[in-house]
């Protein structure tokens, strides 16, 4: 049965969720998510991946995964890595409610992580008591990361156009420049991929950003 982990929402934010999804050999259905996009969001990030605490660029077993946008808006592109983990990824999506429907059969297992960044969002991460900054941070930029380490790292996007947007839109969000933190200070957290889990990753991100502390 699908369950919710966590979900954060705010004004400046954005919105975020995680799900996850783990039928048993007899179970299937469709399970259907909204995510509210705020005007002048930068980003909206989808990844459908396995159930894995590291990131091993695999994708979802027996669950397929369609995003529907506002009314009368485009079918954003569906990006598959060369292991499989599912993305999609709208630069500057409309504001509005957007439907992800995931549709699972027997003996599913998927992660969901969604993220539709307000305009905002570093400046009001910063705003926020230490507890919820952090949980914040850790929840908003999970996707963002696993998309990070395909394209940036591992080059298993599509080459293209589309996968040359996905970076640099991606290295330009974490470039902190508000926050004086670099892009070689990311790209080395990222390159322990395979030997640190995802949710340490972030967390030292959300670290240099100054809305976590400690140790994950």
């Amino acid at each position: 049965m699908p369950t919710f982990t966590t979900e954060v929402y705010d004004e400046a934010l954005g919105h975020s969720f995680e799900s996850t999804i783990e039928a048993s050999s007899v179970e299937k259905g469709t399970v259907v998510l909204n995510v509210r996009v705020p005007a002048g969001s930068p980003y909206l990030v989808l990844t459908i991946s396995d159930v894995d605490p590291y990131f091993t660029d695999r994708g979802p077993s027996n669950v397929n995964v369609s995003v529907r946008p506002p009314e009368n808006e485009v079918q954003p592109a569906k990006i598959v890595t060369e292991g499989g983990t599912v993305i999609f990824f709208v630069k500057d999506p409309p504001e509005g409610t957007w439907q992800i429907l995931a549709e699972y059969h027997p003996n599913a297992s998927a992660r969901l992580s969604v993220s539709a960044f307000g305009k905002r969002f570093w400046e009001r991460l910063r705003t926020l008591p230490r507890a919820a900054a952090c949980k914040s941070c850790k929840l908003f930029l999970k996707a963002s990361v696993e998309v990070a380490i395909a394209a940036i790292v591992l080059h298993a996007l599509p080459v293209g156009a589309v996968a040359a947007t996905v970076g640099g839109t991606l290295q330009a969000w974490f470039g902190f420049k508000t926050l004086e933190i670099t892009w070689e200070q990311i790209l080395k957290i990222l390159l322990g991929y395979a030997d640190t889990p995802l949710d340490t990753m972030v967390h030292k991100i959300c670290k240099l950003a100054r809305a976590c502390v400690g140790e994950a």
